[in-house]
């Protein structure tokens, strides 16, 4: 009977040690697997913010080509208008020259003769139809007779409205009046009106795209 209880002692002690090594091993084997879910998520995220960093890097590099890329288009486009070439007007219309770029287009509509007003017009590459009056130029120069006093007159309704604004300047010693904002209808861009004799000389972009050589262009204006 001893004996019996012994063997049964022993046994039970048997079964409860595999009962703990088998949970100690369940345990161990969901603590590895937690482990190695969470470093298959830790892989996880770092693949994705190293795809992301190289995208990130790339497209940098991509903004960098293209913002270079613009960059040395401007740098041609500037250098190809030059060396500048120079316009003489008649004398009976005050001998106005001005520079203008060498790749541009000058028309000429009418010379200023026979006491006709003077009228130029210029485009890079080439003057469209100057007849048809849906077209736009990157500088129109025009003089006639009038007065500086009724020309802005003609501006009174955008001036009130405030969508132009008029500003004094002064270019080669030649007082002048500038407007910027919509300078005709469906036109934005800039006009500067001088007075030259008992004429007056219009210098008008027809949009603010060309307001760089508008600007170049009205600093070499002169006249006798």
């Amino acid at each position: 009977m001893r004996y019996h209880r012994l063997m049964s002692f022993k046994q039970n002690n048997q079964y409860g040690g595999i009962s703990v090594s088998i949970v100690v091993i369940i345990i161990l084997g969901l603590l590895l697997a937690g482990t190695g879910g969470f470093a298959l998520w830790l892989f996880g995220q770092y693949t994705d913010q190293s795809q992301t960093i190289e995208e990130r890097i790339e497209s940098e590099k991509s903004t960098a080509v293209n913002e270079r890329a613009k960059e040395d288009e401007a740098k041609y486009l500037e250098l190809s208008k030059q060396p500048f070439l120079n316009y003489t007007g008649p004398d009976e219309y005050g001998r106005v020259t001005f520079d203008y770029p060498r790749n541009w287009d000058l028309y000429v509509d009418s010379d200023g003769l026979d006491r006709k007003a003077l009228k130029l017009y210029l485009n890079p590459g080439f003057v469209p139809p100057v007849s048809d009056i849906r077209n736009r130029f990157a500088i129109r120069v025009k003089v006639e007779q009038g007065s500086v006093d009724e020309y802005l007159q003609t501006f009174k309704n955008q001036i009130t409205k405030g969508t132009v604004k008029t500003s004094a300047v002064t270019i080669n010693k030649h007082d002048a009046t500038r407007i910027d904002g919509e300078v005709a209808k469906d036109i934005r861009g800039s006009v500067v009106v001088f007075k030259v004799d008992d004429n007056i000389l219009t210098v008008q972009t027809d949009a603010d795209t060309f307001k760089s050589d508008f600007d170049k262009l009205i600093a070499t204006i002169d006249f006798k």
